[in-house]
């Protein structure tokens, strides 16, 4: 039996905009080498995007649930063009993989959060929340995830992989229980020589349950993700104004990267961050190893380098061992390299899905293991075609998983395509025209476009235009589904909002040379000629290295950086669009100049303060101080104070212990190589339906009273008792430690207690 996979998403993020074609001139280079292959196709009108094929299903399922309520918005718009074929009698037996993806119990509190970190003037400002608190204060619920599960139990699917944050589960079951648990056919049709299956109508599902869930995706498996890498033979014509040795090193000179320092001490180099890479393919680590010290990172002797490398470097296989790689192997160790060589001391964790297998992935379900993980910045340098090989319901449920990365505080970079306004389908055959990619297209997520990037001596930074030529052409255009974010207002004529946001080289002729040992060696090499390698899925990965080193610099995640970044667009921190001859609509805010952009984004010191310990981590194997024995908490009255950049953690849990009650700890988490961090008080502001009880403290205050604790206290208990049954408890804290403050807030909805 062959396996496909259905990924259904719960809702979590603003409603989809109204779906418009905006149709752009063709560039020359376009018109030239696409046009002998462009398949032009019949756009229906925008208004009946997503709202099923044009024509009846052939066959019906012979088994079939109640009719239950439609989810909307799940067709796909390449029906209009296929072709419907016979159905085959074998065809019910066939194996399909589901992901479903729950909606927030309480949507707009989790709204009202979400922008409350994104607002630089809120004393919330980026006090991120984990995915396990932000499930427990707003959803999906245990009650709905298990209700949503048990019913597709019922239906003969199987659980094939949960999510701590509840936002996402993934079941199996053959095409005849998919169609009968969904109550929508699964027909086969035929697009220009490719047979694939899909759902020509919405699924639906039983109104005890259809509440919870936002969309379900991989009814179709059109769409492939497809690499945006491109390569081409070292040209002689760029040799002089090319970064050179052509390695991600010399585009991190280019764009200022050693002028991000930690504390005012040394060059960051992403120390503490974890880059998240989402591939569709797998790697062969030796092929790293090789290209650490051909690329200079370590000496090809230097194995305690080398061991240190591939030590940060691990592989998350999600559907299981993918060895031997396939095609996309090129993609992965492209990722791979680019952020090892731009942020050389950060961790690097690679999450590998089969591409189009029976068990291959969904983004949603790979998007949301990576938060879950714990990833601080994530890489994507795959994509598919709105519209066409996309639903309204697949883009805005992967911008859901985003609104789920962006509150806790995860920057997610896309790559935006390798084709100017045309976008070419996931499995090479179709360019189609005025169409961006996806996940680009989702507004909490960050696209980013490609350049031409020209250096002078010492690969200093001299010029960029947008990316044009025979090899490819950075994506840009409007999206069908989503209207135009706040951050873009006033940006765009359109209501629609608009890809990219960021820019970075992407121009093979200005790219980097990698190795890979099955395809042209190290460094990779064709009948002799060495070729380099680049597209946006080089320049998506260079924006997450340079974000790992802002992180560290920073002391604290970003998050969504699209809220920050338009509101510097107009300081040097960027290179932007008039120094390149273009335009917003083509490079959007420009590339980076990241030490100035980390200037602008770094707090002023104040104008007197006490000396800090060094900012940067000490080493771990460096022994603390022993020149007078360390001091214990609870009997030094002034202990030494931690060190806050980065800046360290305090953790808040809550636990349900019945009757109505919730228990909190509040725990001073201190950096490898710090002082210890200690608590120094706790401010409650005025709870809503809740009454409090400190340890010391008189019992069932109602909020507005500060707590000062004893010095050293590294943690603290207390209670928080709902007043009023069935009513959702609030309860604001700030934590004052050793680094300042820290604005939270606990309790939840009625399931909370």
């Amino acid at each position: 039996m062959r396996a496909v996979l259905l990924t259904a998403v719960l809702h979590e993020g603003e409603t989809d905009g109204e779906m418009r074609l905006v149709r752009r001139p063709l560039y020359a280079l376009l018109t030239s080498v696409l046009a002998a292959i462009l398949v032009l196709v019949h756009l229906p009108a925008p208004e009946a995007a997503g709202q099923g094929s044009p024509f009846a299903p052939p066959t019906t399922p012979t088994a079939t649930a109640p009719a239950g309520q439609a989810l909307p918005g799940h067709v796909i718009g390449a029906l209009a063009q296929a072709t419907p074929l016979a159905r085959n009698p074998q065809a019910g037996g066939e194996l399909m993989t589901l992901t479903l993806v729950l909606n927030r119990t309480d949507q707009a509190g989790f709204d009202a959060f979400r922008q409350d970190v994104e607002n630089p003037r809120s004393p919330n400002f980026r006090h991120f929340a984990s995915q396990t608190d932000l499930a427990r204060r707003f959803g999906p619920s245990q009650q709905a995830y298990d209700a949503v599960l048990a019913y597709l139990q019922a239906q003969g699917l199987t659980l094939v992989h949960g999510a701590a944050n509840r936002l996402t589960l993934t079941v199996q079951g053959t095409r005849a229980q998919v169609e009968q648990a969904f109550n929508t056919p699964i027909n086969d049709y035929q697009l220009n020589g490719r047979t694939f299956h899909a759902n020509g109508a919405d699924p639906r599902l039983p109104p005890a349950v259809a509440p919870f869930v936002q969309s379900v995706e991989g009814l179709s498996n059109l769409a492939r993700p497809r690499p945006n890498v491109a390569r081409t033979q070292r040209p002689q014509a760029t040799a002089n104004t090319a970064p050179t040795p052509a390695s991600p090193q010399s585009l991190a000179t280019a764009y200022n990267f050693p002028a991000v320092r930690v504390g005012g001490g040394g060059p960051a180099t992403g120390a503490g961050q974890t880059i998240g890479l989402m591939e569709f393919d797998s790697f062969v680590p030796s092929d790293v190893q090789n290209w650490l010290s051909f690329a200079g990172l370590c000496a090809a002797t230097d194995t305690a380098c080398i061991n240190g490398f591939m030590g940060r470097l691990t592989t998350v296989p999600l559907t299981g061992s993918l060895s031997p790689p396939g095609e996309g192997e090129t993609e992965v160790l492209l990722d791979i390299d680019t952020v090892m060589g731009m942020a050389p001391g950060a961790n690097y964790r690679v999450y590998e899905s089969c591409n189009a297998c029976p068990a291959s992935l969904s983004y949603q379900a790979m998007f949301n293991q990576m938060i879950n993980d714990g990833v601080t910045v994530i890489s994507n340098s795959w994509s598919n075609c709105e519209y066409f090989e996309i639903s309204p319901a697949t883009a805005a449920s992967i911008d859901t998983i985003f609104q789920a990365a962006a509150a806790g505080g995860v920057s997610v970079f896309n790559a935006a395509g390798d084709t100017g306004s045309f976008c070419l389908s996931g499995d090479g055959s179709t360019f189609f025209p005025n169409t961006i990619t996806v996940p680009g297209d989702a507004p909490h997520g960050i696209a980013v476009g490609g350049t031409s990037l020209t250096v002078g001596a010492g690969n200093s930074y001299q010029s960029e235009t947008w990316w044009n030529n025979t090899i490819g052409a950075g994506s840009f255009g409007l999206s069908r589904f989503f209207a135009t974010p706040s951050y873009q207002a006033g940006l765009v004529s359109s209501n629609m909002r608009s890809v990219p946001d960021l820019v970075a080289d992407a121009d093979p002729n200005t790219g980097i040379l990698i190795c890979e040992a099955d395809s042209g060696g190290c460094p990779q090499s064709f009948g002799g000629q060495l070729y380099l390698q680049g597209g946006t899925s080089m320049a998506a990965p260079e924006w997450a290295a340079g974000t790992a080193l802002i992180n560290q610099a920073l002391g604290h995640l970003t998050g969504n950086w699209n809220v920050t970044l338009y509101a510097e667009r107009s300081t040097s921190g960027f290179h932007p669009a008039s120094s390149m001859g273009s335009d917003f609509a083509h490079v959007a805010l420009g590339s980076f100049n990241l030490g100035n952009l980390f200037a602008q984004l770094a707090p002023a010191p104040p104008a007197t303060a006490t000396a800090l310990p060094p900012a940067t981590p000490l080493p771990t194997a460096t022994p603390p101080p022993t020149a007078t024995p360390p001091p214990t908490p609870t009997a030094t009255p002034t202990p030494l104070p931690p060190v806050c950049t980065p800046r360290p953690q305090v953790r808040v849990s809550a636990t349900p212990s019945g009757s109505g009650q919730e228990q909190v700890t509040v725990t001073a988490q201190t950096d490898a190589g710090s002082p210890p961090n200690r608590l120094i008080a706790l401010q409650f502001g005025p709870a809503t339906n809740a009454l409090i009880d400190v340890p010391g403290q008189p019992a069932g205050q109602a909020g507005n009273f500060t707590v000062a604790l004893p010095a050293g206290s590294q943690q603290v208990t207390f209670t928080i008792r709902r007043a009023t049954a069935g009513q959702a408890t609030t309860v604001p804290l700030t934590v004052q430690d050793g680094c300042g403050a820290w604005p939270t807030f606990v309790g939840g909805g009625p399931a909370a207690f």
